[in-house]
């Protein structure tokens, strides 16, 4: 009986955790539509400054080409 009980609560528990995480994930991503892009404008002038237009440009372009690669990668 105990054993069972136990199973049960350790279910249970496992359900909860799992609910609360996958809330968690759920609502971190919409932080990201704004502060993506803000952090994007503040590499990229401190990119420019450090290695000129060009090698920053080249650089976050290669980054958002393979964004898709990226997503493609996840499943």
């Amino acid at each position: 009986m105990f054993s069972r009980t136990a199973c049960l609560a350790r279910a249970q528990v496992v359900n909860l955790v799992s609910n609360d995480v996958r809330r968690f994930d759920e609502s971190g991503f919409w932080a990201f539509l704004w502060a993506g892009p803000l952090e994007l404008v503040i590499v990229m002038a401190l990119l420019i400054q450090l290695l000129g237009p060009a090698a920053a440009l080249s650089g976050v372009a290669t980054l958002l080409l393979l964004m898709p690669v990226q997503v493609g990668a996840q499943g």
